[in-house]
């Protein structure tokens, strides 16, 4: 895999020094890794590696008689950042550090630094200014950490080389692990807690999955230079960006929540919850809303931060469950 990456980095360099553009027969001819195998080898070497460049945004192009990377649509523009863009820049920087499986902190620290300094006419004072108008927000999540990070670092390489993972997985729903083979198509974290989008081969469909209920993991070790899968051509990662936590993970299978929410807050229910969710609005100003839940322990804790102006319906189960967890509670404190 080294020297693949190698072989990309060295396609990229070549084609950005080169002012034309340069056929096939050059490239093969010039470049180490391609001019040692045979010609129909080293043709569909070429043709991946063209592939996975422009799957991550290299703008390689072809003009009829050879390829190039024009500079201009390579390298980004150079940040113009007001002093309220640049602290928030340092904020988020700073909160990724207490985020549960994040190993990525040298790179971002880097290229946050390298920011600063590029925004040479920004000035402490700025700075100060812009520190009044923000506000730091942190999170501390009880998750294992070290555990949770070796699962994000084992995905983003099998979602990089395509390669279906072999997994063991809680389900709620069940109340049991069980085996899941995955082909992994991205990662999203919400509100500190990492999630897996990627299809469940056995069930044929798409799932997401909460990275701490998963127990085992390993990479599909079968011709490892050989994508095992296509990433479907309309997979939208942002399309699950704006999913609520219960909305996420349907590992577990869609129910339907029965919700009471009193008269004083149902306004901001029906504003916030209406687009995706049946409100029925009553006579004495509450409402009454049917979530479309996958993970119910994610809408219990969501409903019990509510307190009394909230009032769970349907089904019996649920509601004992947020019973029993207030219970729990009482007992302890």
């Amino acid at each position: 895999m080294k020297s693949h990456t190698e072989r990309l980095i060295n396609l990229v360099a070549y084609l950005l020094n080169s002012r034309v553009s340069v056929s096939w027969e050059i490239i093969r001819k010039q470049m180490q890794g391609y001019e040692k195998a045979s010609d129909s080898t080293a043709l569909r070497m070429f043709e991946r590696d063209k592939a996975e460049l422009k799957e991550i945004g290299v703008p390689i192009s072809y003009d009829g008689e050879g390829y190039s990377i024009s500079k201009e649509h390579y390298y980004l523009p150079e940040l113009n950042l007001t002093p309220d863009e640049m602290f928030l820049l340092q904020i988020c920087s700073q909160s990724l550090k207490k985020t549960p499986g994040f190993n990525r902190i040298p790179e971002v620290t880097s290229v946050v630094h390298k920011a600063m300094f590029d925004a040479c006419d920004l000035f402490p004072s700025d700075y100060a200014q812009a520190m009044e108008k923000n506000y730091i927000l942190n999170f501390s999540l009880g998750t294992d950490t070290e555990k949770v990070s070796k699962l994000v670092k084992t995905l983003f390489d099998a979602i990089f080389k395509r390669k279906c993972v072999f997994m063991q997985y809680y389900s709620i729903g069940e109340d049991k692990k069980g085996s899941r083979t995955v082909e992994p198509y991205s990662l999203l974290i919400r509100k500190g807690i990492w999630y897996l989008v990627g299809k469940d081969i056995a069930k044929k469909d798409m799932r997401v999955y909460k990275l701490i209920r998963i127990s085992k993991i390993s990479v599909n070790k079968k011709s490892p230079e050989k994508p095992d899968f296509t990433v479907p051509k309309d997979f939208k990662i942002k399309d699950y960006l704006g999913k609520r936590a219960w909305e996420l993970s349907n590992t577990d299978g869609t129910i339907e929540v029965k919700v009471k929410y009193s008269s004083d807050i149902s306004w901001w229910v029906k504003e916030n919850f209406s687009d995706r969710n049946e409100v029925q609005m009553n006579s004495d100003g509450s409402c009454i809303i049917k979530f479309k839940v996958n993970t119910i322990d994610s809408l219990i804790r969501w409903i019990m931060r509510i307190g009394e102006k909230a009032e769970i319906l349907s089904p019996k189960y649920v509601r004992d469950e947020i019973k029993n967890a207030f219970t729990e509670i009482l007992k302890k404190y």
